[in-house]
């Protein structure tokens, strides 16, 4: 099987995104799978990547946010497509790709399978806040609107895949056909437990690794920061990058127990930071999955998390953690003081069932067989109606 997965939300820095790239080419050829990834670049390029292909097409950078960019040219995506020849095409980012994509696949035979995966819930942590500003009934027409859309680029794909089934619920809810729960994979190897470095006598450690945006909910963490410490006595470690970075280093320069790390490149170094924590907090409450707090589950790391979305999700079904109410920074911070306040078994049984959930379910070599299952199930399927939407040609595709 000849995979190619295409998106723009790839960046070489850091990103779930980029992990998730890494994985399937340990993994998916060890079940048969030729993989190529195809991601927007300065300029074309082709390299290896780990035992699959990365292709970059020139593409300008996402307005706002230079870690990222959008494909330039259709005519570039569709030679491409045309000359790898897939059986299996994945998108990840779905505003103008699932058009260029099928066109221009249309005339391969046997058609390829094109499957979609929805790992960034963009209208519930983009553009409904945008929009709740609105008059109720124009905001609901906006949603609608919007949904909408969406849906049409869905029913271009003959599965989408998602990693929570809490966003498998909330799609099908939204009218999004053929939704399948896949999940997203850990590196049990290198995200493990390790012993303590510290003695008993020193701070609690807190840690957030994750973008510093307020989708993320990174505000509400800042929030409720000086009540942790004060009642902990903890120390707060944060890496990654993201447009709220100003606002954390001028936090910072008043709170000398937040230390900013940057963005983590190495997995061992992320790894070693969440494994050495006494509680990771993730206080987004529309992640598709999070990343972090699989990772840090599964290094035996307590976690905190809001009760939605993916990271609820994990926390609720791990009972490695605890969870508090979304966007109230005032539970989070008592969730927080009471795991931090836990003995020393009881911080055992809480690690113990994060990491027994994560190898059971979240282990990569589980994940890349549910990957390949879906695969093999979207060539055995039907080719879903052509839609016409009206779509343009030359347009910057995300």
């Amino acid at each position: 099987m000849r995979l190619v997965d295409i998106t723009s939300f790839f960046s070489d820095s850091c990103g779930g995104i980029k992990t998730y790239y890494r994985e399937k080419a340990r993994f998916l050829p060890r079940l048969g799978v030729e993989c190529h990834f195809v991601v927007p670049g300065k300029t074309a390029s082709e390299e290896a990547f780990g035992q699959a292909t990365l292709h970059r097409l020139p593409g300008p950078p996402l307005p706002g946010n230079g870690n990222y960019r959008l494909f330039g040219r259709r005519q570039e995506v569709a030679a491409l497509l045309q000359k790898l020849r897939p059986d299996v095409v994945e998108i990840g980012s779905h505003c103008l790709l699932p058009r260029w994509v099928t066109e221009a696949l249309a005339e391969l035979r046997p058609r390829p399978a094109v499957v979609g995966f929805f790992h960034s819930d963009v209208l519930r942590t983009l553009v409904a806040p945008l929009v709740r500003w609105l008059p109720r009934r124009l905001e609901a027409r906006v949603m609608e609107a919007a949904w909408s859309y969406v849906r049409r680029r869905h029913e271009l794909y003959r599965s989408t895949l998602v990693a929570s089934r809490e966003m498998a619920e909330a799609l099908e809810q939204f009218g999004i056909p053929r939704v399948r729960w896949v999940g997203l994979g850990v590196d049990t190897e290198t995200f493990r437990p390790r012993a303590a470095q510290l003695d008993r006598g020193r701070s609690p450690i807190v840690v957030y690794a994750g973008r510093l945006s307020g989708d993320k909910g990174f505000s509400t963490l800042l929030s409720a920061w000086e009540a942790i410490h004060a009642a902990s006595g903890a120390v707060l470690r944060i890496a990654g990058d993201g447009p709220q970075r100003r606002d954390l280093l001028q936090f910072a320069e008043t709170h000398p127990e937040v230390e900013y790390l940057g963005c983590l490149q190495r997995p061992s170094d992320v790894a070693s930071l969440l494994a050495g924590a006494d509680l990771t907090v993730t206080p987004g409450q529309h992640e598709t999955f999070s990343l972090c707090i699989a990772e840090a589950l599964a290094c035996c790391t307590p976690v905190l998390a809001p009760a939605r979305g993916g990271a609820g999700e994990l926390v609720a079904q791990s009972q490695g953690g605890a969870l508090f109410r979304p966007d109230d920074p005032n539970d989070l911070a008592s969730k927080a003081i009471e795991v931090l306040s836990c003995t020393a078994p009881e911080r055992r049984l809480l690690g113990s069932r994060g990491r027994d959930h994560i190898l059971d379910q979240f282990a990569w070599p589980v994940v890349a067989n549910r990957l390949y299952q879906a695969y093999e199930s979207a060539l055995g399927s039907e080719v879903p109606h052509h839609i016409h939407d009206g779509g343009g040609t030359e347009r910057h595709a995300a």
